[in-house]
């Protein structure tokens, strides 16, 4: 689980559990939103904020790769921007909760649902191929692509 996998730009998760049947994840609060709701605000980014987003996601995914984990749900929304006066903006990627261990993992559930959102899944994460693995290093980055496109 990404918990485990420690990177600045990974949203610390602090605890996921079961209170009462309903599963819940505590991690760190992040004033400033989300890269969606910035979009929503803004309008189309410059190339310079940009750049200065999709880096510390691109450190994520590589961190998290390196650690066995495909993210599988890289989006505008799981990004999100820790706003501080004074300084730069913080970057985190968040909701590993659909991750997967790198090695043959598929984008399907045991009972062949798919889980995501299809706007943002990798091809063959939707038709139930492995994603990750050696053959498929580059596919996140692949992936990274797509997402940074519709911020310019």
């Amino acid at each position: 689980m990404a918990a485990a996998v420690d990177d600045p730009h990974i949203i610390p998760v602090y605890e996921a559990d079961d209170a009462d049947g309903a599963l819940f994840i505590a991690m760190r609060y992040v004033a400033g939103g989300d890269v969606r709701s910035l979009l929503h605000r803004e309008g189309r980014l410059s190339a310079t904020r940009v750049a200065a987003i999709i880096a510390p996601v691109a450190s994520a995914l590589d961190t998290a790769h390196a650690a066995g984990q495909v993210h599988r749900d890289v989006k505008p929304a799981n990004m999100l921007l820790d706003v501080r006066p004074g300084r730069p903006d913080h970057v985190y990627l968040s909701d590993f909760g659909l991750s997967k261990e790198a090695l043959g993992a598929t984008g399907l559930t045991a009972a062949n649902q798919f889980l995501g959102t299809i706007d943002y899944a990798a091809p063959e994460q939707v038709s139930g191929k492995p994603v990750g693995g050696p053959r498929r290093r580059c596919a996140p980055s692949d992936r990274l692509k797509a997402r940074y496109w519709p911020l310019i």
